[in-house]
């Protein structure tokens, strides 16, 4: 007969509750930055939108589509995996999470967000739900 694991303490579930709730916000996030950068291309590659003057304008202007895009498309599969996984209270979820949160620091709007995950997340209360017996 297996033994359930033990309920985590007040705490501990109210921050992972929170990190559930700020990644759910992340993939909101990660899916309105896709469409955006696609909107862009598309305006740019229809001559819709106005054309970078040089050729180092047009390399600021795709490289930094380009940099949004792929952290999006990134973030779009890795936040709902760390979503998932701290709700089934996986071992590695917490790892990954900390992980993410940690590349979240190098955007601006979720500088406040990451911080906090990371905080949350390397709690001796929280990681005790993960690694029982730490």
């Amino acid at each position: 007969m297996a033994i359930p694991p033990e309920a985590p303490a007040k705490s501990a579930a109210g921050h992972l509750l929170a990190n559930q709730i700020l990644l759910g916000f992340a993939v909101a996030l990660h899916a309105l930055s896709l469409l955006s950068v696609a909107i862009n291309v598309v305006l740019a590659a229809t001559g819709t939108s106005p054309a970078p003057a040089t050729d180092s304008e047009a390399v600021g202007y795709y490289g930094t589509f380009a940099c949004i895009g792929v952290w999006s498309a990134v973030g779009l599969l890795w936040a709902p995996l760390n979503l998932w996984g701290l709700h089934r209270r996986a071992r590695w979820a917490r790892t990954s999470s900390v992980a993410y949160w940690s590349v979240s620091l190098f955007t601006c709007c979720c500088l406040p967000f990451g911080a906090y995950g990371i905080y949350a997340l390397l709690r001796r209360d929280v990681r005790a739900v993960f690694e029982p017996g730490a």
